[in-house]
């Protein structure tokens, strides 16, 4: 009895020892359980069983909340209570040895955040959207494939979704913060199924974005082109408000701009001249490109640097999964292009060429004309001996550190031979553009990415003169370097804040001039060397106020500098002649100094779910000019920075605009009518000279610009029969103190009605038809209206500045695109097309000669360049 008595004694004790070790939960209070119950009450019940914790708590906050089962492994209290209470939106807190449960009233918010690519090659998605239905929130991926969504606590079904692609839907419950990315699987649409654009099916409606269109490379594609080019800059000039300055030409005026007032990116280089073959041709090869985008007005402020627009350029990042290839064979040029994992789903490259040999189709082409006698003796002399070529060569490396690091490098080089004899027998010229582009892409968190970015741009240029008494070469280039950085930070749906900073460097040599012989008569000369640099800063806050109202403003601060040596020269206000002769300036001092603020203001309201109206400030500024005597965009042009006698070009656009979709999105309209004041708008004046001018700033005079017109889109997104059809009505004109008497006139390009039609038909699953039909005002040019003599020579009197209109322009394309039959791992295609079918003589320019007939008087003749021109390419993918 008395052992019995002290062995429990002992185990009284002991107890008392391990009971208080129970309660401490931070100490040794682990428990391993499974818990079945079906509703959140037994749940407790159970816990309390296990864990001999007490719960305290009003009954209605727990009645009919269920739990699911689960299944604990040396949890602690306060892991069961996390993991049980999650769903139920309850509180708790730890009294001793009692659990006191609370309704929680505040929401929680959590964010949802990745990466969206496709799934077949691992190349992000730029645009796509990921929306949750129940909650009525959603957003797009950023030109990174990045996306933030941020939504309350809770169950919720999200949808991520790009046309072209099947839908990718999953249930979550929010508790925390989730990374998800997302791989979307295209799939093969049918015949009714056919898309122009590969975006969210009423953005123009929902977006805030206006003035602005994007256009993939299956569109470029599908367009009817010169010789079987396809080309990126031409296709843009089928958009409203976008006009070629002269036919067959690259080149863009944007709302009544220069073609040097666009910037133009290539993966974030500037291109500062993006023609081949004196503007026939753009420098973007189709098979390397992405995506493109234009921003006509109501520009983002992370741009800057130009008045008119924005063309953003991005290149094909490279297959992550298989190896790929493609090759093109064509009239004039043929392509090659190879991409594919250097790593699967690590690392990848894509890498693509074009050559172009059309000075040897020209001689052949003339040669076959003379051999039939086609033009007569009109081309005695020019058989062979042309050189008129170009090659492409972009490469990528996309480099996957690990889920929040991405690495980018991109490189283009591209060159022009240009020879031709017809044209000229004593010159040639040969220019190209070299950039490097290296990205980082970094995830902070799930709402904060950067993407910084090291920038290499050369553009340079040589004309060539045989002439054996003056053979000499003029030179000329410029290089710019950049570095910049730009944070997307996802605030919550409703609220996206962008902001960033750029330091450009700009290094320019207008030009210099050398003998290229022992003969020539030449003397060796060379301009003072340009270097200038300038920093920026911006921000901008996209915010939806209601579920109608959305805004988008920000303020970009840029500052140019012109550094480094150089001559600065001091002008007779009024002669405009050099008094004191020059200053020069030790290396890193500052020689002038500019600073511009641009404010960036867009605004959307939403009618219903198919209609919306916008309107759009942008103010911006322009610290490069391009001295040009030519519409064409000559590689001969020179660009010039601002100095203490060029000031800043600077502009202030407005837009309005009304947007409607019909038949669920089927079909899309829209109207925008602007306007643009431009000032420090420069031009030469009469009979100036600009050849290796030293004081250049002399034959330079500025004054103020305008334009103002409506811009007309309707479009046809799915179907067998897709495309748009664009109208614009604009006038633009300067005003320039010393020009035209001082008083406004018209500017080359000024194209009072210009119609656009795009229209894509499918027949069937191996045979599309592509149209394209192009109205246009004629350009306003200076013209001779008559001649006079004075001591024997002839001597033309000219019209007003740019009085006189050429004849109205039209054109009409085809192309017919035969697929071959399908076979594994093989795509083949043959493209047929007609440039000017109906062999329309469009008149590029006008000259006067002396007339033959009557040596006496002086003739005007006009130049067109192409008729009716025939191509065809095959195309294989691989």
């Amino acid at each position: 009895m008395q052992r019995f008595f002290i062995l429990m004694t002992g185990f009284f004790l002991l107890s008392g020892i391990l009971q208080p070790c129970l309660g401490q939960e931070n100490q040794k209070g682990k428990y391993s359980f499974e818990l079945k119950s079906s509703t959140l009450k037994q749940a407790l019940v159970e816990i309390s069983k296990v864990t001999t914790y007490d719960f305290s708590y009003r009954e209605s906050i727990v009645k009919e909340k269920k739990v699911i089962s689960y299944s604990f492994h040396k949890a602690s209290i306060s892991e069961i209570l996390k993991q049980v209470l999650r769903r139920a939106r309850l509180n708790y807190s730890i009294k001793g040895r009692t659990i006191i449960l609370t309704e929680r009233k505040e929401l929680a918010y959590y964010t949802i955040s990745g990466i969206i690519t496709e799934k077949e090659s691992g190349e992000t998605l730029i645009g796509a959207t990921l929306f949750s239905m129940d909650k009525m929130k959603g957003t797009v991926t950023n030109n990174y494939g990045f996306y933030s969504l941020t939504l309350p606590e809770g169950e919720c079904s999200v949808i991520a979704s790009f046309i072209g692609f099947e839908n990718f839907k999953k249930e979550l419950y929010l508790e925390d913060n989730l990374r998800l990315d997302i791989q979307l699987a295209s799939h093969t649409t049918s015949i009714e199924e056919v898309v122009v654009k590969a975006r969210r099916k009423n953005e123009n409606i929902e977006t805030v974005k206006m003035s602005h269109e994007e256009m993939d490379v299956q569109t470029i594609q599908a367009m009817p082109a010169l010789l079987g080019e396809t080309d990126v800059m031409k296709s843009l000039q089928m958009l409203p408000g976008v006009q070629s300055s002269g036919d067959a030409t690259a080149n863009l005026n944007v709302r009544g701009g220069t073609y040097d007032q666009n910037l133009i990116l290539l993966d974030d280089a500037p291109i500062y001249n993006p023609s081949h073959a004196l503007g026939f041709f753009s420098v973007f090869n189709p098979d390397a490109i992405k995506n493109v985008e234009i921003y006509k007005g109501g520009m983002p402020a992370q741009y800057g640097d130009r008045l008119s627009s924005v063309v953003d350029i991005r290149m094909k990042d490279g297959n992550m999964k298989e190896y790929h290839g493609a090759v093109s064979l064509g009239t004039i040029a043929s392509r090659l292009t190879l991409e594919g994992p250097l790593k699967k789903d690590k690392a990848s490259f894509s890498l693509s060429g074009r050559y172009s040999y059309a000075g040897k189709v020209a001689d052949n082409f003339v040669s076959l004309a003379e051999s039939v006698d086609l033009f007569g003796k009109e081309l005695d002399g020019y058989r062979q001996g042309n050189d008129i070529s170009f090659y492409d060569l972009n490469l990528k490396v996309n480099y996957l550190i690990n889920r929040n690091n991405r690495l980018f490098f991109s490189a283009y080089t591209g060159r022009d031979q240009f020879y031709l004899r017809l044209f000229d027998e004593k010159s040639s010229m040969d220019w190209g553009n070299i950039t490097s582009t290296l990205r980082w892409n970094h995830i902070f968190n799930d709402r904060l990415f950067s993407n910084t970015t090291l920038v290499f741009s050369n553009f340079d240029y040589s004309y060539y003169l045989k002439d054996d008494i003056r053979n000499f070469e003029w030179s000329s280039d410029l290089q710019e370097f950049d570095v910049k950085s730009d944070f997307d930070y996802f605030i919550n749906p409703e609220n996206h804040l962008k902001f960033g900073f750029s330091v450009n460097y700009h290094r320019i040599q207008p030009g210099k001039i050398e003998p290229r012989s022992a003969n020539s008569i030449t003397k060796g000369f060379q301009l003072d060397e340009n270097n200038s640099i300038e920093p920026a800063v911006y921000f901008s806050h996209q915010v939806e106020i209601n579920e109608n109202l959305s805004l988008q403003y920000g303020l970009r601060y840029a500052a140019f500098a012109n550094v480094g040596p150089g001559t600065v020269y001091d002008y007779a206000s009024e002669e405009r002649k050099t008094v004191t002769g020059s200053t020069e300036y030790d290396k890193g001092e500052i020689q002038s100094f500019f600073q511009g603020v641009e404010p960036r203001v867009n605004l959307c309201y939403r009618i219903d779910g198919e209609q919306s109206v916008k309107a759009s400030y942008t103010s911006t500024h322009q610290y490069l000019h391009l001295l040009s005597s030519s519409s064409l965009g000559l590689p001969t042009d020179v660009w010039y920075p601002v100095s203490k006698h060029i000031k800043p070009q600077m502009s202030d656009q407005f837009a309005l605009g009304y947007f409607r979709n019909f038949n669920q999105n089927k079909y899309e309209t829209s109207v925008e009518a602007y306007y643009k004041k431009m000032s420090n708008q420069i031009d030469f004046k009469d009979n100036a000279d600009l050849f290796l001018n030293p004081q250049i700033e002399q034959e330079i005079l500025s004054g103020d610009g305008w334009s103002y017109g409506a811009e007309f889109l309707v479009k046809k997104q799915t179907g067998r029969l897709n495309g748009w059809l664009a109208y614009t009505w604009s006038k633009t004109e300067k005003k320039i103190e010393g020009i035209n008497q001082g008083k406004a006139f018209p500017v080359r390009y000024d194209k009072r009605h210009d119609l656009s039609a795009f229209l894509n038909y499918k027949l069937n699953d191996r045979m599309t038809l592509s149209s394209n039909f192009v109205y246009a005002t004629g350009g306003a040019v200076t013209a001779a209206k008559g001649s006079f003599s004075y001591k024997g020579t002839l001597v033309n009197h000219y019209s007003e500045r740019n009085g006189y209109r050429l004849p109205n322009y039209h054109r009409l394309d085809l192309s017919l695109v035969l697929k071959g039959k399908q076979r594994k791992g093989w795509e083949s295609e043959w493209v047929f097309a007609i440039y000017n079918v109906y062999n329309r003589h469009n008149a590029y320019s006008v000259y006067t000669k002396q007339d033959e007939q009557d040596l006496a008087t002086n003739q005007s003749y006009m130049i067109y360049m192409f008729g009716a021109v025939p191509s065809v390419s095959y195309n294989v993918k691989f």
